[in-house]
């Protein structure tokens, strides 16, 4: 079991992947990320983590990989499907879930939430 720190900061790496599959992090995703996180207790780790893969450039698969590997390493979770349901809001705020977005929603869906 991994502390919950480095779990939000992979929830922050999923968020970046996801706000980056369509190619650069919109405006309106900032802004669905920053609404959807009001009042959580782990807001700065997930927005710093979110602002570090950003600054380092990191690719959308490195993100997710990343991510995926520290979830399986934590292992079940009670916030997964919040987890999910967010992800899913941040792909539809800018034109839509495309498929890049869609593809990581399947990926993460069939990995922690059946």
């Amino acid at each position: 079991m991994i502390n919950t720190d480095k779990l939000y900061h992979a929830f922050g790496e999923l968020l970046y992947a996801i706000s980056m599959a369509d190619g650069d992090i919109q405006k309106s995703e900032k802004e669905a990320i920053i609404r959807a996180l009001k009042g959580h207790d782990m807001v700065n780790v997930i927005l710093n983590s979110i602002n570090d893969q950003e600054t380092r450039k990191i690719g959308v698969d490195e993100a997710f990989r990343s991510a995926l590997n520290t979830l399986k390493s934590h292992g079940p979770f009670e916030e997964y499907n919040d987890f999910y349901v967010i992800l899913k809001e941040v792909a539809k705020s800018f034109e839509g879930i495309e498929s890049g977005e869609s593809r990581l929603l399947e990926i993460f869906n069939h990995e922690f939430l059946h």
